[in-house]
């Protein structure tokens, strides 16, 4: 895998509106683990999931179909959480390691809608 692959990687960020920088939720833990094989797992913060992913070039990344659990969490905000993490992972297409060790991923229009630090 790239140089992000085969650490566990935690949500610190979410965009979901131009200049919006979400801080997650706390109490909820929200990760991804690029593992060998192009296989991605994780948690959304309630549910785990797991996922295929391919990378091609210097920074192009395609995240495939979710599968995820079902169970449900009623702490405030977290299912709402949850589900905009999992859009947002499969609208990234870019991937860029910052100099400060974070992971940023990117949607088509250069965006940066998820940021990690390892």
């Amino acid at each position: 895998p790239p140089c992000f692959g085969g650490r566990r990687w935690n949500l610190e960020t979410y965009r979901t509106t131009p200049g919006s920088h979400i801080p997650v939720l706390p109490g909820t833990n929200v990760t991804a683990l690029f593992g060998p094989g192009g296989n991605l797992a994780g948690s959304a913060g309630c549910n785990s999931y797991r996922s295929a992913f391919t990378t091609s070039g210097s920074d192009a990344i395609s995240i495939g179909p979710l599968a995820s659990t079902r169970m449900f969490c009623g702490e405030p905000g977290v299912m709402d959480q949850e589900t905009t993490y999992l859009v947002l992972l499969r609208t990234v297409t870019s991937y860029e390691m910052t100099a400060d060790g974070k992971l940023t991923l990117m949607n088509p229009a250069g965006i940066p809608v998820l940021v990690y630090t390892g």
